[in-house]
């Protein structure tokens, strides 16, 4: 996906204003990576320099950090967000803003589109011989080009109909996707891109349609009772623990928590919600209170031999499904 989205900066001055995306996008990572400027700058000054950059294909920004006083630069944070926004539904062609934040917070939930597999961007150009042939098929073969965008763009909506929110977004990058396939196509001899997009593209129409879709709590309970019905998942009392504690199973329990990892939330939510972002689910999940963060606690395996460990805590309260027995009895 990040490759779709970087070629699409590229090509956007070739497509037509209809295909443009309208939203910031943010990326998912907790790799370090250089950015052109900060949300939390002042509005003013986060203006002027999203101005003085505004030449770039694309512009990234450090996302805010919410762990510094968040009330007092709310509303400085809202107005960059904004400009953002304002920015890419304006009629003036612009760049492609990303945002590099380590998780998804509410605030780029209603402003942004999030990608959360993230990779170098010297290896997601490399996954195409070279951007440069690229763009010398399209300037010789403008007509060909135009036409696939246009054609691609059109199937791609009806594909995702109306009644999606993103269904432009997803036609748009479904388009240019088909462009490189297409490059490789009119080549002697005719290649085969190497890479599907078709899987990813639905993918994050279900991850995106469902972005603002109401109370995440219920469809994640039922993902945790699945996951348990399945086997893939077990429960320990915390009291219990021992050399044999498998992290990548068990979920340890105590009278008022549940102990396990994001790792092991990620691949439950992947299994069994999967049309949702498993980032996104996480942070809804701690903004209601459900869910901690990252909190160390000692186990003590054997005799004499404590462990550290590294657990996120979720309120056993609210994960009881009413009419269901317990998680742990399931």
């Amino acid at each position: 996906m990040y490759q779709l989205v970087s070629l699409y900066a590229i090509l956007q001055g070739r497509l037509h204003s209809k295909m443009w995306i309208r939203r910031p996008l943010c990326i998912l990572t907790h790799k370090y990576q250089c950015t052109d400027l900060s949300i939390d700058k002042t509005p003013l000054i986060f203006k002027k320099e999203l101005e003085n950059l505004r030449d770039r294909p694309i512009i990234w920004i450090r996302a805010e950090d919410t762990s510094f006083n968040e009330s007092a630069n709310a509303y400085s944070r809202d107005k960059n967000y904004q400009a953002l926004l304002d920015s890419m539904q304006s009629s003036q062609k612009h760049p492609l803003y990303i945002v590099v934040s380590a998780d998804l917070t509410p605030r780029q939930r209603t402003f942004c589109l999030p990608i959360q597999d993230f990779i170098e961007p010297c290896t997601g150009a490399g996954s195409i011989n070279s951007v440069g042939c690229l763009i010398k098929s399209i300037l010789n073969n403008a007509d060909a080009f135009n036409s696939e965008v246009e054609r691609c763009f059109l199937e791609a909506s009806n594909k995702y109909g109306e009644d999606c929110s993103v269904q432009k977004e997803i036609a748009t990058l479904s388009a240019i996707a088909s462009i490189i396939r297409w490059h490789y196509s009119i080549q002697i001899p005719p290649q085969t891109f190497p890479i599907c997009c078709d899987d990813s593209l639905k993918t994050y129409a279900c991850y995106w349609d469902k972005l603002n879709d109401g109370n995440i709590l219920a469809p994640f309970r039922n993902a945790l009772y699945a996951a348990r019905r399945s086997n893939m998942i077990c429960f320990r009392s915390l009291e219990d623990v021992d050399t044999s504690f498998d992290c990548q199973k068990e979920i340890l329990y105590d009278d008022t928590y549940y102990y396990t990892s994001t790792a092991l939330l990620k691949k439950i939510i992947k299994a069994h919600l999967s049309s949702y972002m498993p980032s996104d689910v996480l942070n809804r999940l701690k903004t209601a209170g459900v869910l901690s963060g990252s909190v160390p606690k000692t186990l003590t395996l054997a005799p004499n031999e404590p462990k550290d460990f590294r657990f996120r805590t979720l309120l056993r309260s609210s994960l009881h499904q009413p009419g269901s027995r317990d998680l742990i009895e399931v």
